[in-house]
């Protein structure tokens, strides 16, 4: 049988290119995101806003969804995010902490409603930032991108049936951020990691190298092309 795989963010642009790769390799049961709520509405789909107050019980939904399907999750992919947009001088604390409920509390949440339906060695897996590294433009960004790490750990500290790590890519080409630069800012990025960008494609075979390796936890791989500054 398949791996059983959620998807939280299973719209957006790396998400949509992990699930098509590997369609043939994995179940996948894709949890969708506010945009796709207010397109389509949520009665046919799974859909999660991590930034609402009510986010528990949204996390039991998607359990209770789980349970039907009489299948244990044999990974989880925390692909949802909010792009960087605000600037240090005009963060607010309701960015702020939306940045650090999506990136953080929402996967936090999630982790634990699912914990009596994970099959032995479920991976968890995030997508963190380079800007771990050199900071953002967006603190607020940088700041939740940047915990991931803590909370990689703390998962693994009290789950022992999980094995949690996180990629750490650049710029990746095509992705919304990248398409929402102006040019100055790519070619800044393109200069800084050696003239190319981060091809989808490889961040997800990191993702699904760490579906496969049970010896990896408390893992970062960092995909930047030797970014300097």
């Amino acid at each position: 049988m398949k791996k059983l795989i959620l998807v939280f963010g299973a719209d957006g642009y790396v998400a949509t290119s992990f699930m098509k790769k590997y369609a043939e390799e994995y179940d996948f049961l894709p949890v969708f995101g506010p945009s796709t709520i207010d397109k389509l509405g949520s009665d046919s789909l799974l859909c999660v806003d991590m930034t609402k107050d009510d986010i528990d019980v949204q996390m039991r939904s998607v359990a209770n969804r789980v349970k039907t399907l009489d299948r244990k999750i044999n990974g989880i992919l925390f692909l949802q995010g909010v792009d960087p947009s605000t600037g240090i001088q005009a963060t607010d604390r309701e960015h702020f902490v939306k940045m650090m409920t999506v990136n953080l509390y929402g996967p936090m949440s999630a982790i634990r409603t699912m914990a009596p339906l994970y099959d032995n060695n479920a991976a968890i897996c995030f997508v963190s930032s380079v800007s771990v590294m050199k900071g953002s433009y967006d603190p607020s960004y940088c700041c939740s991108k940047t915990a991931i790490d803590g909370l990689i750990k703390c998962i693994n500290n009290n789950f022992i049936n999980l094995r949690a790590n996180a990629v750490m890519p650049g710029l990746i080409e095509g992705s919304p951020v990248h398409m929402g630069m102006t040019s100055d800012f790519v070619d800044r990025h393109l200069s800084l990691m050696n003239g190319s960008l981060i091809k989808v494609s490889d961040v997800c075979e990191v993702l699904r190298t760490f579906i496969e390796n049970e010896s990896m936890r408390e893992t970062i791989v960092p995909l930047h092309r030797g970014m300097r500054g």
